[in-house]
């Protein structure tokens, strides 16, 4: 039985979660929108060495306008057992302001030591990434 979620959020919550009412449900495919004029895009990883396991990494969108961004999504690796969405610090980025968009880190991740790297160096390095990806947002390199 094939169905279509437009509710996003709610279906990957669900179907990432061993709790999930959809079970016995395969994933055959996914939509990607096609990009638009405006459109940005970036992405940034941190690792030990070329090649290795990323410790944190950075993947964003945003569409320009002008110079300002909207419809900014950010989403971290590295720093929980699935992506996270920094809501927080898309609103402040949204607002122009990279560091509070940095500060805000701190209510969107929660990320937890591990034999790679320390919870406070995941935390420090998610805001060198979103100052980097900012950039790139904005058109920089």
């Amino acid at each position: 039985m094939a169905r279509e979620r437009p509710d996003k959020q709610e279906f990957l919550r669900h179907f990432l979660s061993s709790e999930s009412s959809l079970r016995g449900y395969i994933l055959t495919h996914v939509r990607v929108p096609v990009a638009r004029a405006g459109d940005r895009f970036g992405f940034a990883e941190l690792a030990r060495r070329h090649g290795d396991y990323a410790l944190v990494g950075l993947v964003a969108r945003a569409t320009a306008e002008g110079s300002a961004l909207r419809d900014i999504r950010l989403v971290y690796f590295g720093v929980g057992v699935t992506p996270v969405r920094a809501k927080a610090a898309e609103g402040e980025l949204a607002g122009g302001d990279v560091e509070a968009a940095v500060a805000a880190l701190e209510d969107d991740l929660n990320p937890t030591d591990d034999v790679h790297a320390s919870a406070a160096a995941r935390q420090h390095l998610a805001g060198v990434l979103l100052t980097r990806v900012a950039k790139q947002l904005r058109g920089g390199k």
